[in-house]
Order: structure tokens, then sequence, then C-alpha cells
């Protein structure tokens, strides 16, 4: 169903110090600085978007339906997960909605993404919005939290961005991020 970061990150994976840096243009020169925080800013929500990981502390509130979480294991939606805020069940009782908060002694969080049913659970009487869960997820606070190989591809992305501004369809652009996205995608898969 639905996944909304509700409390977006206090800061970027890449500072743009670093992105001058690895742009080559001198610290001194601010003329560039908005620019290049759009960019940063953009290159982190491609990359999140394409591994469907979340790379900075935020906050996303999931509205799921009921095939998502009527099993004993229901896993949660842009990991790393580092903790469960909350877990609310919805049901339909006589045609009026009823909630339901699920107690941290039913369930507990498992590899990073995953909240395995301990205990009597949940239960799940509805197809549509069947339940909310609210949770923080994020591999850390720090820019240097970010595995070096998901910066790397960032800072990739934001000099290809940079340098060919408006000619996304020339010159192979496309094809070289898609190239660097799936990079990404192996060290995501794979650890390399």
């Amino acid at each position: 169903m639905s996944v909304t970061v509700t409390t977006a990150p206090a800061s970027e994976p890449i500072s743009t110090a670093e992105a001058k840096e690895w742009l080559r243009i001198d610290t001194a020169d601010t003329s560039q600085d908005a620019v290049i925080t759009i960019l940063i800013k953009t290159v982190r929500q491609k990359v999140e978007e394409f591994t469907r990981r979340a790379m900075i502390t935020q906050t996303i509130t999931w509205e799921a339906a009921g095939k998502d979480v009527a099993r004993q294991e229901v896993e949660l939606p842009r990991p790393p997960v580092q903790s469960v805020t909350s877990f609310t069940v919805y049901n339909d009782v006589n045609g009026s909605e009823t909630t339901a908060v699920v107690g941290t002694s039913n369930y507990q969080l498992t590899e990073g993404s995953v909240i395995v049913e301990r205990n009597t659970g949940w239960d799940i009487n509805r197809a549509n919005r069947a339940a909310t869960i609210v949770y923080v997820a994020g591999y850390g606070d720090a820019s240097t939290d970010v595995p070096a190989p998901l910066r790397f591809a960032m800072l990739k992305l934001l000099a290809m961005y940079y340098e060919r501004r408006g000619d996304e369809d020339r010159d192979f652009v496309s094809s070289r991020e898609q190239e660097i996205l799936e990079d990404v995608q192996d060290y995501v898969v794979y650890g390399y």
C-alpha cells in the first residue's frame, strides 16, 4: 500500500563540502551551493527509490494491506529498520472502524526489516489499510553510517547530473545512470 516518509532525514549522506571536493569546486565558491544541495537530495532519493532502502535515519509510515500483514512475518519496506515506533491494526466490527495497538510483546524485529509474530500476534480482518506501522529506518544519522559503496555511487550520480544538466538523454547519460544504479543494486543484494 502506501509508504510515506513522515520525518525526513536531518542530514544527507553527502555533505556540500564533500560534493564540492568531488566536483572539484573551490569550497570558498558558494555560487553553486543551492544547485549542489538539490542534487544531493535528488541522488539520495534516486538511490533510495532504486534500492528500496533508506539511506539516512528517517521515520516511515506504512499503510499496509491485509495480505502484507496477515502472515507471521511482515517484511517492512525501506530497510534497514532501526526500531518500530507503533503497530496498529484496523478491524471492521459491525461497519465501524476499530483500532488495536499491537503490543511490543506480540512481535519482534529481526534481520533489520522483518517483524515476526510472537505470542498471540495480531488479528487482521481487512483487505485494504489493514495496519499502520510507523518505524525508524536508515543506516544511521551520520553520512559515515551509509556504506561507502552507496555513497560512492551517489557521488558518481551527483557528478553526472551536475556536469550534464539538461542533457540527460544525450551522450549515453541514461545508460550510465542505469549502470551506476545496477552497481548499487549489486552491492545491496550481494554485498559487493
